[in-house]
Parts: structure tokens; C-alpha cells; sequence
């Protein structure tokens, strides 16, 4: 195995790689920061948007269940109708029918 590569000794490429590498990592560190703080400050109109819509979202869906309640009320109102009309419906034809025999 030689001990020149590129016609420098081995302590020499291996020093070069080291300052390679720490520029890189330097390079890489200083990219991940900027990157960090610029979607942390564009990011907040987004998260503030996203804030705004629960509210929006949670207000509806109180006001969904309290149409339900009134839906349910207005239901329940229209059952109990419908069962007296039933039961005047029998009532009638009873009357008749004691009425045709007293015809």
C-alpha cells in the first residue's frame, strides 16, 4: 500500500478532511438555525390562522348542538301530536259508530 495519495502523505489528507468536515458541520449547523427561525416566523400567521379556526369551529359546533336540542324538542313536540291525533281519530269513530246505533 502506498504511503502518498494525490502526492500528499496520509497525516496530510486525513488533516484536510478534518477541516473539511468541520466547515461542512459548521456549514450544516448555521443552514438548520436559519431554516429553523425562518419557518418559526412564518409559521405564526399560519399557527394563529389555525387558532382562529378551532374557535370558529368549536362556536359552531355549540350552536349545532343546541339546533339538535331544538331539533329533538320540536320532534318530540310533533310525536306527542301525532299520538293525540291517533287517539281522537278512535275516539270519533267510537262516536260514530254509537251514533249509527242510536240512528
Amino acid at each position: 500500500m502506498p504511503h502518498h495519495f494525490l502526492g500528499l502523505g496520509w497525516d496530510e489528507i486525513a488533516s484536510i478532511m478534518g477541516i473539511f468536515s468541520v466547515i461542512f458541520g459548521g456549514f450544516i449547523g448555521w443552514l438548520v438555525h436559519t431554516v429553523n427561525d425562518n419557518f418559526a416566523k412564518n409559521s405564526k400567521p399560519l399557527r394563529e390562522a389555525i387558532d382562529n379556526l378551532k374557535t370558529v369551529l368549536e362556536t359552531f359546533k355549540l350552536e349545532l348542538e343546541g339546533h339538535q336540542r331544538d331539533i329533538d324538542k320540536v320532534s318530540n313536540k310533533v310525536d306527542s301530536i301525532r299520538d293525540d291525533v291517533i287517539d281522537h281519530e278512535a275516539r270519533i269513530k267510537v262516536l260514530e259508530k254509537e251514533d249509527d246505533k242510536n240512528d
